[in-house]
């Protein structure tokens, strides 16, 4: 049997840059106007605090969608295949290339969770203490991901 490849890239969104802009916009709005920050007329921060805590959680969310970004850059430079071989299973797992004996599966579950939109595979190892999903999202296609998917299968039921 050949060994199978596949390209398991992360996903990004320029989305996540929404939230730290929309807070920025909320701090300086505070800042300028000395305004509060009301809800149904109730005051949920005054003046010097709307300012301060708009500003922070704009920092925060800012860092946070950097962060991604930085990490999407990383799996993009990075070859991030997963290879399936006659009795291994190799992926990259945090920064290193992890290789796991498909004989040392415990369990193979398929998540299709249609209310989230998750769907992925699960292995089990170690009498269930490791745990590694691979997500349809990032695989190049749904069929890459159903060939992975049915590779896994079937190596699992032979061992």
């Amino acid at each position: 049997m050949n060994d199978k490849v596949f390209k398991y890239k992360s996903k990004f969104s320029y989305w996540v840059f929404l939230p730290a802009i929309l807070f920025l916009g909320l701090f300086f709005y505070a800042y300028l106007y000395k305004a509060n920050i009301t809800y149904k007329g109730r005051h949920l921060l005054e003046y010097p605090n709307s300012y301060y805590v708009t500003g922070i959680i704009s920092i925060l969310s800012l860092a946070y969608a950097v962060y991604k970004l930085i990490k999407h850059r990383n799996s993009i430079q990075n070859k991030n295949d997963i290879t399936i071989s006659q009795h291994t299973l190799s992926f990259p797992h945090k920064n290193a290339v992890a290789k796991i004996e498909l004989k040392k599966v415990d369990e193979l579950y398929f998540n299709d969770d249609s209310d989230d939109d998750e769907v992925s595979v699960i292995l089990y190892i170690n009498d269930r203490k490791d745990r590694y999903e691979f997500f349809l999202d990032f695989f190049e296609s749904v069929e890459k991901f159903t060939e992975f998917k049915t590779h896994l299968e079937k190596m699992y039921e032979q061992k």
